[in-house]
């Protein structure tokens, strides 16, 4: 699964990202991936499903047609 379509819409964290949200008196650094409107961001969460839903059955396909391979061969 790509790691990168996991975390679509919620905040990319890091050490220095929470050492800086330790200073970050006011909550100004509450920033997440955001969409222009509900229906984006519904459009890019359903994409990146049918993207992680994909890969994962042909992850499941190429396996299965190892196993096929090595008890047939």
């Amino acid at each position: 699964m790509n790691k990168e379509r996991t975390n679509l819409l919620t905040a990319n964290p890091s050490f220095f990202r929470g050492i800086g949200r330790l200073l970050d008196l006011g909550s100004t650094r509450n920033v997440y991936n955001t969409s222009e409107n509900p229906e984006e961001a519904d459009f890019n969460a359903i994409k990146s499903d049918c993207e992680n839903v994909g890969e994962d059955f042909s992850n499941v396909y190429e396996k299965v047609n190892r196993d096929i391979e090595q008890t047939f061969c």
